[in-house]
């Protein structure tokens, strides 16, 4: 058997599947560093949002869904809006954009910061490559992390595919085949200059591998290549190139297609352009809509502003205020036909963003 390392880097289409989920087929995605640039609407990349998700049985989320993902409830509302992240087949392993809040992150999915989840004979590792990082300088999996990561890969037996899903290319760190690309992928990864994954993760996979049970490492940080690597057989690693500064034609997701009874698994490296998309959806599913009126009303006698919510009886919105540099002023909540004082001491232009479900209304105002 050889162990020759192979480093495939894949700047076009590689393959394509036909067709889509049978009843012995299925269909994986990963969707690795889906962030926009945008600070203020906290959004994924336009073409992102247009993606009809219900085409797959497992969501592979790689890390950094917006730019704060978790910094307040409209964002993560919007993410669980695109995503349905308490879904047990959304899977998503934590990047350095997603973690203002782990608690309000552990509310939204319900799981764990790393967990393991199994169907159809596959086993899913969701690391946390952020739990045991010093900023860009290391990223280590150890202490509870790592010997739940062992106790998987001692006991697994039954399934016919391991699949490991991280943020950070730890694999790539001291890794001589990545010289030359290293600078191709985001910070995150790029600056580390110590990780312990080939030392203690890796042999660990080599002992999955040995009981006839292949391996994949998805990684999901920013990356300007297509990766497919394999340092020994049936052991392989994967990225996709996702970079928000990307256009659609130039960015990848990664597509598995598992045939459940022969339990062989292909690959297709697919441009986002080609993904199939919903059937009607505008350029963001966050548009001003009839159900939800946002009016601010200014006292200047007071230095405040009146800000009132029109919806359907029942409904409760959830406004943000930012300044425009994109730093949260203020967070509350609005019930219909409500009507909240604000004392703004700061003087200048804000955003309200207003967010009832999947609506929202963003509007800008200034106070003097």
């Amino acid at each position: 058997m050889s162990t020759r390392p192979i480093l495939i880097l894949l700047f076009v289409l590689v393959s394509w599947i036909n067709g889509f989920s049978q009843d012995n087929n299925l269909k994986l995605l990963l969707l690795p560093h889906p962030r926009s640039e945008d600070k203020l609407k906290l959004s994924v990349q336009p073409a992102i949002e247009k993606i009809d998700f219900s085409k797959y049985d497992v969501l592979m989320l790689g890390g950094d869904l917006d730019w704060y993902t978790s910094s307040n409830r409209t964002s993560m509302d919007y993410c669980d809006a695109l995503f349905k992240l308490s879904d047990p087949n959304t899977l998503w392993c934590l990047g350095n954009h997603d973690l203002d809040n782990p608690a309000m992150i552990k509310e939204y999915t319900g799981k764990e910061r790393f967990y393991a989840y199994y169907r159809d004979s596959i086993t899913f590792i969701v690391l946390d490559t952020e739990l045991d990082a010093n900023g860009f300088i290391s990223s280590f999996i150890s202490g509870q992390q790592l010997s739940f990561v062992q106790s998987v890969c001692d006991t697994i037996e039954v399934s016919q595919l391991l699949i490991v899903l991280h943020h950070r290319l730890l694999w790539m760190i001291g890794n001589p085949d990545f010289t030359t690309r290293i600078d191709s992928v985001g910070e995150s990864t790029r600056q580390l200059e110590t990780t312990n994954f080939y030392e203690d993760i890796f042999p660990l996979l080599k002992k999955v591998k040995a009981k006839g049970i292949p391996v994949l490492c998805l990684g999901g940080d920013k990356s300007k290549i297509n990766i497919e690597y394999s340092p020994e057989d049936s052991i392989y690693f994967y990225t996709s190139i996702m970079a928000p500064e990307f256009s659609e034609n130039e960015n990848y997701v990664l597509q598995f297609n598992y045939e459940k009874l022969s339990h062989t698994l292909t690959r297709s490296f697919i441009p986002l352009s080609d993904v199939p998309k919903k059937a009607e959806v505008s350029a963001n599913p966050f548009v001003k809509s009839e159900n939800l009126s946002i009016s601010i009303r200014n006292d200047r006698l007071s230095d405040c502003i009146w800000i009132r919510a029109d919806m359907k009886p029942g409904q409760k919105a959830i406004i943000n205020i930012y300044s425009l540099s994109g730093v949260l002023y203020k967070s509350f909540y609005l019930q219909a036909g409500e009507e909240f004082k604000l004392d703004m001491e700061c003087k200048g232009f804000f955003i309200l963003m207003a967010n009832v479900g999947s609506v929202r209304v963003v509007k800008k105002f200034a106070t003097w």
